[in-house]
C-alpha cells in the first residue's frame, strides 16, 4: 500500500494544499483514472519496454481527458485522487489493459500500413 502512495505521490507533482478542483463528468474520470493508472505501473516497471508502453498510454490519456474537458489534468490528478485509486488497481487495470492494447495495436497496423503504402512519386 506504501508503495502505491509513494510512486503516486512522484506520479503526480501537485501540491497537497492545492484547492479542489471543479467536478468533471463521469467519461472524464475513468480518463483521468486510466492516466493515472499508467503512470502509477510506469513508475513501478523496470523493463524500459513496457515504462515506455505505459508512458504512451498516459499521454494518451491525459490527451483525451484534456480534450474532452479543455482543461488541464494535473489541476485534477492530485495526490489525493490518486491515492483514492489504490483500492481500485485491479478495476482498473481489467478496465485500462483492453483500451491500452486497442491502441497499441491500432498504431502498430497504422504504422505497417504506412511502411507498405508506396511513397507518392
Amino acid at each position: 500500500m506504501r508503495h502505491f502512495i509513494a510512486i503516486a505521490a512522484l506520479a503526480v507533482s501537485t501540491p497537497l494544499a492545492a484547492q479542489a478542483p471543479a467536478p468533471i463528468s463521469p467519461e472524464a474520470e475513468r480518463e483521468l483514472e486510466c492516466a493515472m493508472w499508467a503512470a502509477v505501473v510506469s513508475g513501478s516497471v523496470d523493463d524500459p519496454d513496457l515504462k515506455s508502453a505505459f508512458g504512451f498510454a498516459l499521454s494518451y490519456w491525459v490527451g483525451r481527458f484534456e480534450g474532452r474537458t479543455g482543461k488541464n489534468f494535473d489541476d485534477f490528478a492530485t495526490v489525493e485522487f490518486v491515492t483514492s485509486l489504490e483500492p481500485k488497481v485491479e478495476a482498473l487495470r481489467q478496465r485500462c489493459v483492453p483500451e491500452m492494447e486497442a491502441m497499441g495495436k491500432r498504431m502498430q497496423d497504422w504504422g505497417q500500413r504506412m511502411q507498405d503504402t508506396p511513397a507518392p512519386q
